[in-house]
């Protein structure tokens, strides 16, 4: 087994790598717009969350309970407006500290099992996998699940590496933050990894002696449990939709048509293995390299099964990943859970590989990390007004500058997009066919943006009313041709007006 010690050269090397990751992913926060479907929603929701004070209740439009997700990215990223204002850094803000907490977290546990350069090798690992790198720079609920459970999972493995009842109380403390995060999925995860790790290492008597069953429970029930009642009383109907809805059909029927946020996502079935190998780029290679050594003859680098820190790892990685196997409504990011132990086992596998003896690793890693930052700062700049950008940001710029007055509501035909929503500040309105119809004759609307997805259910009758007047990202900016034409009239007022005053002016 080689030497887990390192030379100081090549830990500051690690660290320089690391802080190389967490900055350009910090400046990347507000460099680009918010983005549809999932993110435009959550930050439109938080935006509510904010401007209403109503903490209890998360919204979608002001008024239309959202009863798929608790309430903590809503709480974080409402606070971070409060804070720092209606815009993309402060939205996205809660998700890369989050992300910073986990890289701490995995560095943590990696120094204390293996030393500080295995840990700060872990937590460089984590930091530049391609869905932690992504997912830090979002709006969305799967980093604060992630949280929770990493550190329950860490404070379980202090708990049973010694006796300490602190570290037992803080794996209750997670379960309750995982409550506030995703939902009871956050503790049933890190329940079946804890209860087969024990089983695995005949430690099942353990979980009695090193566990606050009964006291934890109840610190458990104390912090998450407060919300869920409070939300039913609220908006009566949420625990079922959520519990029963959310928690068991969407994974048992792929085609459950309850959802009342959006479709199923049907998915081949192990489609998260796949996910999997994705998000953990460029680290994934890896395990498949040492796998292809084991079975080539070279078994040395293969992790050891009957290993205490091996078989936790394991555990705490593969059952979300063999939980959603046989589920076809998934996303690949449910893996974000499974990352940092994975991360922690590229590692071992880098150390065992004696990879980690070499700086271009490290060195190819910071330059990877540089470039994606580049490639989308550069996409930032570039493609907010190419059509296959998901974002009306574009629409709301050109609409603004056409609208007679501030504050003005923007109307959609049939639907909004999320992040229309979200940068008129809650002014985008939809409408029918009929109601647009109404509107535009009554004069109240000044501007119709029609999608190209709803192009074909644009009325012809309503069609000859309008003028295009801009397209952007793919949708198409109408006005009413009165409106145009009243404006044609007022402009050729005001040009013989300015005439005749120059005129009389000349006379004198």
């Amino acid at each position: 087994m080689p030497s887990l010690t390192a030379r100081p050269e090549s830990e500051r090397l690690i660290l320089g790598t690391l802080l190389t990751i967490v900055v350009v992913r910090f400046l990347l926060l507000p460099l680009y717009p918010i983005l549809d479907q999932s993110e435009a929603r959550y930050a439109s929701v938080a935006m509510w969350m904010a401007d209403r004070g109503d903490w209890v209740t998360p919204t979608m439009d002001g008024a239309t309970p959202f009863w798929a997700k608790p309430p903590l990215a809503f709480w974080l990223s409402a606070a971070s407006i409060r804070v720092f204002g209606l815009n993309e850094f402060a939205v996205r803000l809660p998700c890369y500290l989050i992300y910073l907490a986990i890289i701490g977290m995995t560095f943590i546990i990696g120094r204390d099992v293996r030393g500080r350069t295995f840990g700060l090798l872990a937590a460089c690992a984590f930091a530049s996998m391609g869905l932690a790198f992504f997912l830090a720079g979002t709006v969305m609920t799967d980093p604060g699940l992630a949280l929770g459970t990493t550190l329950s999972m860490i404070a379980f493995w202090f708990a049973m590496k010694q006796p300490d009842r602190r570290a037992g109380y803080v794996v209750f403390a997670a379960f309750g933050l995982s409550l506030l995060a995703k939902g009871p999925v956050g503790i049933l995860w890190p329940a079946c990894s804890m209860a087969i790790w024990c089983a695995w290492n005949k430690r099942l008597g353990d979980l009695w002696k090193r566990l606050p069953i009964f006291t934890g429970t109840l610190l458990t029930l104390a912090i998450g449990l407060p919300w869920y009642i409070l939300a039913e009383r609220h908006t009566p109907g949420f625990l079922h939709y959520f519990i029963v809805g959310e928690h068991f059909m969407r994974f048992v029927d792929p085609g459950w048509t309850g959802d009342l946020y959006g479709a199923a996502r049907h998915k081949p079935l192990g489609a998260i293995w796949f996910f999997a190998f994705v998000a953990t780029l460029p680290w994934s290679p890896v395990a498949v390299w040492a796998l292809i050594r084991r079975h080539i003859g070279t078994r040395s680098d293969w992790p050891h099964f009957h290993d205490p820190w091996i078989s936790f790892l394991l555990a705490w990685a593969l059952v979300p990943i063999v939980f959603f196997t046989p589920a076809r409504n998934t996303l690949i990011s449910y893996v974000l859970p499974s990352m940092p132990p994975l991360a922690l086992l590229t590692a071992h596998l880098l150390r065992r590989m004696k990879w980690s003896n070499y700086p271009i690793v490290y060195r190819l890693t910071a330059t990877g990390s540089a470039a994606l930052g580049a490639a989308m700062v550069a996409a930032a700049f570039l493609f907010p007004r190419s059509d296959h950008t998901p974002t009306q940001l574009p629409v709301v710029e050109f609409c603004a500058q056409h609208k007679s007055r501030p504050g003005q509501p923007l109307y959609y035909l049939f639907e909004e997009p999320f992040s229309a929503e979200f940068y008129t500040h809650g002014d985008a309105r939809h409408v029918t066919d009929v109601e647009a119809t109404q509107i535009f004759h009554s004069g109240k609307m000044k501007l119709l943006v029609v999608t190209q997805d709803e192009m074909q259910w644009l009325p012809p009758s309503l069609r000859n009313d309008l003028t295009e007047i801009g397209e952007r990202n793919g949708a198409f900016i109408f006005e009413p041709k009165a409106a145009r034409e009243s404006g044609k009239v007022a402009k050729t007022a005001d040009r013989n007006s300015a005439a005749a005053a120059t005129g009389a002016s000349q006379l004198r």
